[in-house]
């Protein structure tokens, strides 16, 4: 038996005089992914605000957040008084939430809420103010027509931007996002309920194309997809654990913990894909 640890001797156990072998498992030893904490947002030497330090270590500083109404300059990253210091910013674009946080919605609850959108299902056990928010969603979204079976890709103008709406759930989405980004160089915007996809400036992007790209990812093998997401992650903090690991088994883990690609070519194998152009 290799390298172990010796159990503590109980005359009642059963491991008496034995040893469990250590094996050097990096997923369970440092693919561990805390609730991101909460920095306090430092202007000077007032505090503005708080920031969930998940969404700040996806950005490369300095970064432009928005806070209070107010568009904040970051500065620098202070982990050990937990701070990130800022001023006020006069221009420049807030970024979106794009991080590969806790609490992402999973496939089966994202296909829950598309059904219960599309459907006049009376939800009694809601209180008045709830069933308003429903059906106000059940009217923006519910005459999409979409099915556990059948994705929607919407359109405003022949090109762009295209919403497709797969209720897949944060993994699902977020991994085509990614492989969007990696053939066409822009990434989309995103959420459990769809994608939305528009060309990189001074470009164009029309229904044609998208609809052949989504093909070309039915028959592409999963090593070809994982090595075209691989392409667009970048080892971040995820865990205070993360320095532990070489560059390439934090990109691994963070893809792994992030995203689907099963999922993707099992729900593109599976359903009808049906356009509407509103334009």
């Amino acid at each position: 038996m290799g390298p172990g640890v010796q159990v503590p001797q109980d005359p009642q156990s059963k491991f008496q005089n034995q040893s469990i072998p250590c094996r050097a498992n990096w997923k369970r030893l440092f693919a561990i992914f805390d609730t991101s904490p909460m920095y306090n947002v430092v202007d000077g030497k007032k505090v503005v605000g708080t920031l969930d330090f998940g969404f700040a270590q996806t950005l490369q500083l300095p970064f432009v957040f928005v806070l209070g109404g107010q568009e904040w300059n970051a500065l620098k990253l202070d982990h050990e008084m937990q701070q990130v210091l800022v001023e006020k910013n006069k221009t420049g674009k807030a970024p979106k939430w794009k991080a590969l946080a806790n609490f992402d919605i999973p496939f089966e609850l994202a296909q829950e809420v598309g059904s219960i959108l599309m459907s006049d299902l009376q939800l009694h056990f809601l209180d008045h103010v709830a069933h308003l928010s429903i059906q106000r969603q059940r009217n923006t979204m519910g005459s999409l027509g979409w099915q556990r079976n059948k994705w929607i890709l919407e359109a405003d103008e022949d090109h762009g931007p295209f919403s497709l709406w797969t209720f897949g759930g944060d993994k699902i989405n977020r991994t085509i996002a990614l492989l969007f980004a990696a053939e066409f160089g822009e990434q989309p915007d995103y959420d459990f309920k769809l994608i939305t996809f528009q060309a990189q400036k001074d470009e164009e992007l029309s229904m044609e194309q998208l609809c052949k790209w989504l093909s070309q990812l039915r028959t592409s093998t999963l090593i070809e997809l994982e090595s075209l997401i691989h392409s667009q992650v970048e080892a971040k903090w995820f865990s205070k654990f993360s320095e532990c690991l070489p560059e390439k088994l934090a990109k691994w883990t963070i893809q792994e913990r992030g995203t689907d690609l099963q999922g993707v070519t099992r729900e593109l194998n599976k359903i009808a894909l049906s356009f509407s152009l509103n334009g």
